[in-house]
């Protein structure tokens, strides 16, 4: 995801108040990592139980997305399997 310009703080607080709270109630979810530079760019790892659980959960935050006026902007979702954890 990008962040808006001037809209940083915002999006933090979209971020802790809204979207990590909604994440966490999603069917399989089991962990998630949000990570960025703080300025203008932004990046989730979300790991789901089940590969059609992650698909799902992909599916429908491609089709909903932010709205024009949230301060982040969807630049990708993309589902991979794991293949190691340390």
């Amino acid at each position: 995801m990008s962040l808006k310009p001037g809209r940083a703080d915002e999006a933090l607080r979209s971020l802790t108040d809204h979207i990590v709270p909604m994440s966490k109630q999603r069917p399989g979810f089991v962990k998630g990592t949000w990570y960025g530079d703080g300025e203008s760019q932004g990046f989730a790892l979300l790991t789901y139980s089940s590969r059609e659980l992650a698909e799902q959960a992909a599916a429908d935050i491609s089709s909903t997305g932010p709205g024009a006026d949230d301060p982040i902007a969807l630049e990708s979702v993309d589902v991979y399997a794991v293949q190691a954890e340390a």
